[in-house]
C-alpha cells in the first residue's frame, strides 16, 4: 500500500501542479480558453490568518515566449494597496492572461504573485511541462505492478 501510494504521489508530481504558498491561501483553479491563443487563470485568493494582509503589487516569473497581462479581478489596478483582512476573499475568473504565439511548441510555466511591504503575499504557479508518453506509461507500468503484487500478497 505505501509503494502504491508513494507511485500515485510521483505520478502527480510528474504531471505538473498549481500551487499557492505565502500568505493568502489560492483556490479553485481555473483556466479559460479566451480565442486566438489566450488563456485566463482565475481562481480565489483568500485571507486564512488572522491578521490584515497587504497586497500593493503583482509581479510574473517564467512564461519563456510568452505575453503575460494583468487582471487583478475583483481588485481593480487603482484599488492597490488592498488590505485583505481575516476572511476576506477576491475571486476572478482572469487574475491574469497568458498569450500563446502561433507555432509556440514549449509547455506553459511560470508564477503570478501578487507583492506586499515584505514580498510575496500570494501565488498562483502555472503547468509544469508535459509529460513524455513513455514517462508517462513508466509510471502508468508501476502502479499497475505495485497493485499486482499487492493482490498477490493477499493471496497468500
Amino acid at each position: 500500500m505505501k509503494m502504491t501510494i508513494a507511485l500515485a504521489v510521483a505520478a502527480f508530481a510528474l504531471m505538473g501542479a498549481t500551487s499557492a504558498r505565502a500568505d493568502l491561501t489560492f483556490e479553485d483553479y481555473t483556466v479559460t480558453d479566451l480565442g486566438g491563443g489566450v488563456f485566463g487563470y482565475g481562481g480565489s485568493f483568500r485571507n486564512d490568518t488572522a491578521a490584515d494582509i497587504l497586497a500593493n503589487g503583482f509581479s510574473f516569473a517564467g512564461f519563456a515566449g510568452l505575453t503575460t497581462d494583468s487582471y487583478l479581478g475583483d481588485i481593480d489596478f487603482t484599488d492597490l494597496p488592498k488590505t485583505f483582512i481575516p476572511g476576506e476573499s477576491a475571486n476572478s475568473a482572469e487574475w491574469f492572461t497568458v498569450t500563446v504565439p502561433s507555432g509556440f511548441t514549449g509547455p506553459i510555466v511560470g508564477s503570478f504573485f501578487l507583492t506586499g511591504d515584505n514580498g510575496v503575499v500570494g501565488t498562483i504557479d502555472v503547468g509544469g511541462a508535459v509529460p513524455e508518453p513513455g514517462a508517462v506509461a513508466m509510471v502508468g507500468g508501476a502502479l499497475v505492478s505495485g497493485g499486482l503484487l499487492m493482490m498477490r500478497r493477499r493471496r497468500k
